[in-house]
């Protein structure tokens, strides 16, 4: 998995507040994780460690599970604590639910 999109559930305004309500992340990607959360939780997803569904996410240390609105799997991302201003996404994969 190279990268993964995350949305809003349901957008019905402009194009331009619609792009505002995107998330894109890959691999490799130098970003904070805080940043992340914030935007997670600006785009309206529900921090929720013990109901994971659509639209949640999990923080576990340096890794970061979201389950996107409009997927049918979670995504997992893990972060390399970089010696820079930034944090780096190690690891990005499709999570197998089943195996929680």
């Amino acid at each position: 998995m190279d990268g993964v999109n995350l949305s809003r559930r349901y957008v019905l305004e402009s194009p331009g507040a619609y792009r505002g309500m995107l998330l894109y992340l890959e691999k490799g990607m130098a970003i904070l994780r805080e940043e992340i959360l914030s935007k997670l939780v600006e785009i309206q997803y529900e921090r929720s460690d013990f109901d994971f569904h659509r639209s949640t996410f999990q923080v576990q240390g340096d890794v970061v599970e979201v389950f996107p609105a409009h997927e049918e799997a979670a995504s997992c991302l893990e972060f390399e604590r970089a010696a820079e201003i930034r944090d780096r996404i190690q690891r990005l994969e499709e999570m197998e639910l089943m195996m929680r």
